[in-house]
């Protein structure tokens, strides 16, 4: 057992863009531990993105008071969240390589990934399945044993699924928003009529949504009267730039059609990926593509039709990162590179995993909050369970992992630079 601190390494993605320093165009259980308990360790798998500092003693304890014995600082990392993946690729026929990387990388460089570092990965394709050229078609690696490049896709559920549509040069996001909830709301049938409900109910509450734009193209359509139209605008001011604008007004659309599962203006749950036209980066390797706190990409890769500024605006917004889409040859890399910050990403900032060697007693646990800006520390005392989380700052244990409370998750996660330690053996003063 070391005395670790564990720092947040995503709380960004529940804090909204503006605490990952994107600004540019925001407008929009087990219960409580009993006498005598030993807890030990888990192992469930995570992502450990954290660092270690020494722990000191200005504390000020929720449970203990001030003084409170500094107790033993238990290992942890960050519970991994689930990942709802919404892929949605470009039929036209400039897209013919594009595709057949997509078909040949997507499992053994995206998906395995993520089953490695043990993440609850589900894809849902929108786009043409079959057999030609510009159709899409994923085997059984991915999809289900009976999937056909001639016949159905194969749906997993939980895994794979794919809602056949074909989607054109501009207008996928477009065919996002209205296949959301089926036909019963208008949509375009699948066309081999698997899906009329629509992709929306294969959606995890708990999961954290990843969109993936595959297109050599940019934005421009219309859904129910709105056009989302990048206008191929590379202004570089969100106030003035077409294509800013556009994002911002899709953006505005997902979330008032899916709350629920993509979140708020104030707190998104999407990220959303671009493989477009953009040019490669010069100053570091392309697979790594640009971040979301870099600017604005205004030059095309070659054989692209435009850099999709619509596109990159929207990855810039839900701080996820840009891929150019012309280097076919290495999307190996490009999707290992994408599956790394997905993990990141996924890490959970109101949760944490147990991943202490020793055991340890667990009658009297706390976690500390260190806040981002320097102020006191406090600890936050445990309840039996969630039904147990009232208005004060408090956390519960459920099936080993340690989970803060509503109220304490929503305060921590608008600070992104926050650190929390889980703390073994701090007995209450008096």
């Amino acid at each position: 057992m070391r005395s670790g601190r564990f720092i947040f390494g995503a709380s960004c993605v529940l804090a909204g863009v503006a605490a990952c320093g994107v600004t540019e165009i925001d407008p929009i259980s087990t219960g409580g531990a009993g006498a005598g308990n030993t807890m030990p360790p888990t192992s469930q798998g995570g992502h450990d993105a954290g660092t270690t500092v020494d722990v000191s003693s200005a504390v000020s304890s929720s449970s203990g008071g001030p003084g409170c014995d500094e107790g033993v600082v238990v290992d942890t990392e960050h519970s991994i969240r689930p990942v709802d993946l919404i892929l949605v690729v470009d039929n036209s026929a400039s897209m013919v390589d594009e595709i057949a990387a997509l078909e040949q990388q997507l499992y053994p460089n995206l998906a395995y990934p993520l089953d490695a570092q043990a993440v609850e990965a589900q894809f849902i394709l929108l786009t043409d399945h079959g057999s030609g050229p510009t159709e899409v078609c994923i085997g059984p690696q991915l999809a289900g044993p009976g999937a056909t490049c001639d016949g159905l896709p194969g749906d997993i559920t939980e895994r794979f699924h794919h809602y056949s549509t074909a989607i054109g040069d501009h207008d996928g996001l477009c065919q996002l928003l209205d296949s959301y909830n089926g036909v019963q709301d208008g949509a375009t049938p699948d066309e081999f009529g698997l899906h009329d409900e629509g992709w929306s109910t294969w959606l995890r509450q708990e999961a954290l949504k990843v969109i993936v734009v595959l297109s050599d193209d940019g934005l421009a359509c219309t859904w129910r009267g709105e056009v989302f139209d990048d206008a191929n605008d590379p202004t570089l001011t969100p106030s003035s730039s077409q294509a800013a604008v556009a994002a911002a007004d899709w953006d505005r659309q997902l979330l008032q059609r899916g709350t629920f599962h993509f979140g708020t203006l104030a707190h998104r749950n999407y990220r959303l990926y671009t493989l477009v036209g953009l040019a490669e980066p010069q100053n570091s390797p392309i697979e790594a593509g640009f971040s979301s706190n870099h600017g604005l990409v205004t030059s095309q890769c070659l054989g692209a039709t435009s850099p999709g500024f619509g596109y990159q605006w929207l990855s810039r917004l839900t701080g996820a990162r840009r891929y150019p889409s012309c280097n076919d040859g290495i999307y190996d890399l490009m999707f290992r590179n994408m599956a790394a910050d997905i993990i990141e990403g996924a890490a959970d900032p109101c949760a944490l995993v147990v991943t202490e060697t020793e055991p340890y007693e667990a009658d009297n646990l706390e976690v500390e909050y260190t806040p981002g800006v320097p102020a006191q520390r406090e600890r936050f005392p445990e309840v039996a369970d969630a039904a147990g989380c009232g208005t004060e700052d408090a956390f519960y244990v459920d099936e080993g992992i340690v989970r803060l409370c509503p109220k304490t998750c929503e305060r921590v996660s608008e600070d992104a630079a926050a650190r929390l330690d889980l703390i073994a053996n701090c007995p209450p003063i008096p």
